[in-house]
């Protein structure tokens, strides 16, 4: 081969075709071809058989799944934004309407403070789009084209996985909101416009 590919005089192509290896080589793909299309015939009888897919959707999901929590899980920048954002703002609404009295402006300063905390909820729910949309261009380069995928599973993985984390941050916010805004106090005011 070396004396072949060196030579000046020789075409390498030419010689590799007329050659008994490539004949050989050539006959072995057309056999393979031919028992692919032997067996063809019984494997396509099942309800997969003309799958876009190789995986059932289940499966699917369960490795994207899988796969999307130890993203997370490798960057904690993103779950430790999320907590912060949603304890701080716990702490800033409680410490803002500290110790409201029973009167009617207490009970309005009640009221405005669970419409703040419940507004930073949609702020928490919006901190997922960078990081969607890096995973969604993501899936639109590699996954898709190489049909690892289907984009449900992508979808319902992502949404699954951020269920846990929002869950958590809706609890960290309102147990600092709950804590510092009722501290020390017996009781919840039930009826705070009634004077006591």
């Amino acid at each position: 081969m070396l004396e072949i590919a060196g030579s000046q005089t020789q075409d390498w192509h030419a010689t590799w075709k007329d050659s008994d290896e490539a004949k050989a080589i050539y006959t072995g793909i057309d056999d393979i071809h031919r028992e692919r299309e032997k067996t063809q015939g019984s494997e396509q009888q099942g309800p997969d058989a003309h799958s876009e897919f190789a995986m059932p959707f289940m499966t699917q999901l369960t490795e994207v799944t899988r796969r999307v929590f130890q993203q997370y899980w490798r960057m904690p920048s993103y779950i430790i934004a999320k907590l912060a954002l949603s304890m701080g703002s716990g702490l800033f609404i409680g410490f803002s309407f500290w110790n409201a009295d029973s009167s009617q402006q207490g009970m309005q300063n009640v009221l405005y403070a669970l419409f703040m905390v419940s507004s930073i909820f949609s702020t928490l729910v919006q901190q997922i789009m960078p990081l969607f949309v890096t995973q969604r261009s993501l899936y639109e380069v590699r996954e898709r084209p190489s049909k690892a995928y289907s984009w449900k599973a992508f979808l319902f993985a992502n949404i699954i996985v951020e269920w846990p984390w929002q869950i958590l941050a809706g609890i960290l916010t309102y147990a600092t909101f709950y804590y510092r805004k009722y501290k020390g106090r017996a009781h919840l005011p039930l009826a705070p416009w009634k004077s006591t």
